[in-house]
């Protein structure tokens, strides 16, 4: 009854999961992400990720039979992006469905960005297999329909190491152009642990990252209920029984980004979420460590699955008002 409704293009990033039965690809394949981008204005689909590649016989397989969903999918939309330059010029395909001899598709990269697979009436599309013959391939994600209409729609979009920058460099009109899509009830971003690593981080440039954030979001997703979620509490492991840094170095550091996104957030009426108090502030990091089961890793940086759960608990409970 909790589906996705945007499958993105992370099939090849290491400790993601995503929402289907499994994948597999083949080398070549090139991954972008919004964070990274060099320009302002960057084009991108809504989960800020594309894989690309130009390498003749790359291949990418999916199958979507989920214990939720045996008998797969209704239909498939395979979302492309436009071209990298003006110029039009033909990638050539091989796509295979429910491993049924591969049909050839030629597509025109200057116009066709919907490669849109619909099965005989009737079945249902268990797996794809694609594999480039010749030209470019550049996918966004894929766009599923089910048969009976999923009661919760859940996309999740987290790329380990990013920042929040690609919501501030992304181009929120040419998003909305490029992938027409329904407005998101609730959008949450989790983002602040990544950005408490720069050694140069500054209070004051945060929060101007942060506005040119939040406004973009809010171009994108004008009508959602926007949750900014605060970074957790972290502390610093001993290496060689010393500590680089004082043990409450990050801890301070999150406290300035948890202030400022509770002050910046009001500006774009974005709630907010304090995930560092909610573990205790100073010190919460390393009481966590130490409780039976552990509730955070040994890097005092991320949770063990227990603290994730607890935690995922207590803001369900705060986004519905308890």
């Amino acid at each position: 009854q909790v589906q996705p409704s945007f499958i993105a293009a992370t099939f090849a990033v290491p400790g993601i999961r995503l929402a289907i039965k499994k994948s597999c690809v083949g080398p070549g394949w090139t991954l972008s992400h919004a964070y990274r981008a060099k320009v302002r204005n960057a084009v991108f689909p809504r989960s800020l990720t594309r894989a690309s590649t130009g390498q003749s016989d790359s291949y990418a397989w999916f199958d979507f039979r989920t214990a939720s969903r045996a008998e797969g999918l209704r239909a498939l939309d395979v979302r492309l992006s436009p071209p990298d330059s003006p110029e039009r010029f033909t990638s050539v395909l091989a796509v295979s469905v429910n491993d049924a001899p591969e049909r050839i598709v030629s597509l025109d990269r200057g116009k066709d960005r919907l490669l849109q697979l619909r099965p005989a009436r009737g079945a249902q599309v268990k797996t794809l297999k694609l594999r480039l013959i010749s030209g470019e391939l550049a996918l966004d994600g894929l766009v599923p329909h089910y048969s009976d209409k999923p009661r919760l729609v859940l996309d999740t979009f987290g790329i380990p190491g990013a920042t929040a920058r690609g919501w501030e460099v992304i181009n929120p009109a040419a998003l909305r152009e490029s992938d027409p899509h329904d407005s998101y009830d609730a959008v949450l971003l989790a983002y602040g642990t990544n950005e408490g690593n720069d050694t140069d981080y500054d209070a004051n440039h945060y929060a101007a990252s942060l506005r040119a954030t939040l406004k973009n979001l809010r171009s994108a997703y004008p009508s959602s209920m926007c949750v900014l979620l605060g970074p957790t509490e972290r502390g610093v492991p001993r290496q060689g029984g010393a500590q680089r840094v004082p043990p409450d170095h990050y801890s301070r550091i999150h406290r300035s980004i948890t202030q400022t996104q509770r002050r910046v957030g009001e500006e774009f009426r974005c709630q907010f979420w304090d995930w560092q108090s909610f573990m205790g502030g100073a010190g919460g990091a390393y009481r966590w460590l130490a409780q039976s089961p552990p509730l955070m890793a040994g890097d005092l940086i991320h949770l063990t699955g227990q603290g994730y759960r607890l935690s995922g608990q207590r803001l369900g409970e705060r986004l519905r008002g308890n």
